[in-house]
């Protein structure tokens, strides 16, 4: 079921109009109050609240407060910092919750909120719901005066974590391009690769408060692709707007996948028998060329829904260590509770390293299977299970492919498409199956 404000990760809107007003976000800053202070143990509660670079997240933050302030709550302002930072520093401030504002890899005029809870992991959708519940029955609140507001350097203490991964001449013989995306990476990323001894040429980290994610970072590649050519780099590495999502170029400027990126990992883990390393947790979205890759590697993997809480929220029930989603987010339960592009990418440059290859010599090591999606328009999202035509085509390519391909077929959370995906073994039956899926689409839907 869904809920009024929270999406699949967290809330998020275009700040100043429909619902996401200052009167919601005061009132949002009682519900969390009660919510966190009704969880716990002792009459103080901590709560730290980090941003990206956004200019409408100083006076979101603002407004926030005014509700979150008082009955004993301490509240922590961490300043421009990236999504990880806050999972991270939930734990390492020793506090009962943590707020992101950022609304991630969309443009600057949308903002929004995330929560993770004193583990660093997003509140889980049972307790957005129970903050959702307390929403309708508050008033734009009065401050009580007795909360307790202090400021650190978030991205200081963030950046202070990566410091003992390496020795400083760690990666001296790497030229990397780092696109920060003009967000809150933009001042951390290049100097902790720096820091390791890297040639770092630096992109979109001239954050300016209006050109976010504006054509550049992780969901706009070509500025990256075209940085590594004309510096003749070894790797690209593309964040988002709030740094919890990866995107690598190779040394030809070529886009690798996020399943072969997530495959490089995983592969390397269990080779060293890191722990939890045998389980690769990803969504119904990764090719189906990662699991052959992570079969043969002697690890397996699991799928869930679409969405990188549902990944964390998995790996924690298999044990897992490590996890992602090919859209780039990738979770070391070892490092953070969340998705850490900045840590990603590190971990792919130290196989890099260690395996003595290069990006493309890597990704040769997890071949994906031919593969081809599509969406259609619907005027109403009837029950899957009434299409005939449909699953009558959808039965008889599922007995063609058996276990060397697969059909996804879904509607869309967040609009009126009717989503469809095939993978299989040759790029020939997969446009077939492709065509047969939107012929009996065309055929259901009367279209």
């Amino acid at each position: 079921m869904n809920l009024d404000y929270f999406g699949t990760d967290g809330i998020r809107g275009r700040y100043g109009s429909t619902f996401f007003t200052e009167a919601f976000v005061k009132k949002l800053g009682v519900a969390i109050k009660h919510f966190v202070k009704e969880r716990s143990e002792g009459e103080k509660v901590k709560v730290i609240i980090g941003r990206d670079t956004r200019a409408s997240g100083q006076e979101i933050e603002n407004h926030f407060i005014y509700g979150l302030a008082g009955d004993r709550v301490e509240i922590v302002r961490l300043g421009v910092l990236p999504t990880p930072g806050v999972s991270l520093l939930v734990d390492g401030l020793d506090a009962d919750m943590g707020v992101m504002i950022t609304a991630s890899h969309n443009p600057a005029s949308d903002n929004g909120l995330k929560f993770f809870n004193k583990s660093g992991m997003k509140l889980s959708r049972e307790e957005e719901r129970a903050i959702e519940e307390r929403l309708g029955a508050i008033e734009v609140p009065v401050i009580s005066g007795d909360g307790e507001i202090q400021s650190l350097d978030g991205a200081d203490l963030y950046a202070k974590t990566f410091l003992s991964l390496f020795s400083s001449t760690y990666f001296h013989n790497l030229k990397i391009v780092v696109d920060a995306a003009n967000g809150a990476m933009a001042g951390i990323s290049p100097e902790v690769m720096r820091s390791f001894g890297a040639e770092v040429i630096a992109i979109g980290d001239q954050p300016d408060g209006n050109n976010i994610n504006d054509c550049v970072g992780s969901e706009f590649p070509q500025h990256c692709r075209s940085a590594v050519m004309e510096h003749s780099a070894d790797i690209g590495i593309a964040h988002d707007g709030d740094g919890d999502r990866l995107l690598i170029c190779d040394e030809h400027g070529d886009v690798v996948p996020g399943e072969v990126v997530m495959g490089v990992i995983s592969k390397y883990l269990i080779d060293m028998e890191s722990p939890g390393s045998k389980t690769l947790v990803t969504t119904v979205q990764s090719n189906l060329g990662l699991d052959k890759a992570i079969r043969k590697a002697g690890g397996r993997v699991a799928r869930v829904d679409v969405g990188d809480r549902n990944v964390a929220y998995k790996m924690l029930e298999l044990k897992a260590d490590f996890g992602g989603e090919s859209s780039g987010h990738l979770i070391f339960f070892g490092h953070c509770m969340s998705g850490d592009s900045l840590f990603a990418a590190l971990m792919f440059m130290s196989i890099m390293r260690d395996k003595r290859k290069s990006v493309s010599q890597l990704a040769c090591e997890i071949p994906l299977f031919p593969h081809k999606a599509a969406a259609v328009v619907v005027a109403e999202k009837k029950p899957l299970e009434t299409l005939e035509a449909l699953n009558q085509a959808r039965a008889k390519w599922e007995n063609f492919f058996g276990q060397e391909g697969r059909l996804l077929i879904r509607y869309s959370g967040t609009e009126p498409k009717l989503r469809l995906l095939v993978e299989g073994q040759d790029e020939q039956s997969v446009n077939q199956a492709m065509q047969s899926l939107l012929d009996a689409i065309q055929s259901d839907f009367n279209l």
